[in-house]
């Protein structure tokens, strides 16, 4: 089974990892900004995008439309807002 991810099961504790630890150095890094929940996530989603990119340089075959979409957003700048608007609360 390979979820929302696609093709990246091989390197699921990788990310989590990733996923994981990044937010934390964020939090670290940045204590003024560790009550922003949404930018130490955010922090940990591009540290996870970056990996992905590397992992696909070596691999191809692990490609994932889902992290490939979340990289286009990346390029286009347009990666952080559709982040915020996802992570909004309901009204």
């Amino acid at each position: 089974m390979t979820g929302m991810m696609g093709g990246m099961e091989p390197h699921r504790l990788s990310r989590t990892v990733i996923l994981l630890g990044l937010p934390m150095a964020f939090m670290i890094e940045q204590p003024e900004r560790a009550s922003d929940v949404q930018a130490g996530f955010l922090a940990g989603i591009l540290g996870a995008l970056k990996a992905y990119a590397k992992v696909c340089e070596l691999e191809p075959a692990s490609r994932s439309p889902f992290l490939d979409h979340m990289l286009d957003l990346q390029k286009s700048g347009e990666l952080e807002a559709f982040y915020r608007k996802a992570c909004a609360p309901a009204p």
